[in-house]
């Protein structure tokens, strides 16, 4: 597993790197501190049972679309990893958000939970299905978001749902109340955080 991981990693460092040319100058703080973090000598790498979720049975046309698109090295190294990864669901809102827990779930690979150990950063991979809310929420870290797969709409702060195409890469700053929907799309992301990573994320009041 460990140079699929290395090979995800190089991966993500490549993308980045590609971006911080025309980045703004916030996200490309938040670039350089990812690409620090994604270079740990050595590489801890934890012996995580592979887990899916409900949400899984949205991969296969997720990374199809993903290999066909601006994101294709990501993909081809998430495609590679698959097999090792831990997906997760941790949210308990089913009463209030019927369906929520069969379309959202999420799989960290390097991060203090991940497949490969970092106290620096959190970063992973997330699947939002088809038709599916994700309800306004914050947490202390930074956090940037690069869609792979699934026009999605995004809403920070108070401001406005705005279409987000796969390539893109969105900033949340520390604290910003962020939530996103998805259309007849399923959205796949690739999700990380550096700053405050312990504290995981919590829903805005009001938001359920």
């Amino acid at each position: 597993m460990e140079l699929e991981l290395r090979r995800f990693l190089d991966a993500m460092k490549d993308a980045y790197g590609s971006a911080l040319a025309g980045a703004p100058k916030s996200l490309a703080a938040s670039l350089d501190r990812l690409i620090d973090g994604l270079q740990p000598e050595p590489l801890t790498v934890r012996d995580l049972a592979p887990q899916k979720q409900p949400v899984c049975r949205f991969l296969p046309e997720s990374l199809k679309a993903a290999a066909h698109g601006p994101s294709a090295p990501i993909a081809a190294a998430v495609g590679d990893l698959l097999p090792h990864l831990h997906w997760i669901y941790r949210y308990n809102v089913e009463d209030r958000l019927p369906g929520f827990s069969q379309n959202w779930g999420h799989a960290e690979v390097i991060g203090p939970a991940g497949l490969a150990e970092s106290r620096q950063i959190r970063l992973g991979l997330v699947l939002l299905g088809p038709e599916t809310f994700y309800p306004a929420h914050h947490h202390p870290a930074v956090e940037v978001y690069h869609i792979l797969s699934g026009t999605a709409e995004w809403q920070i702060g108070n401001g406005p749902f705005v279409p987000q195409p796969p390539g893109r890469f969105i900033l949340h700053p520390s604290g910003a109340a962020h939530a996103t929907r998805t259309a007849e799309e399923p959205l796949l992301a690739i999700f990380a955080w550096h700053g405050q990573i312990e504290t995981l994320a919590d829903w805005c009041p009001g938001s359920l």
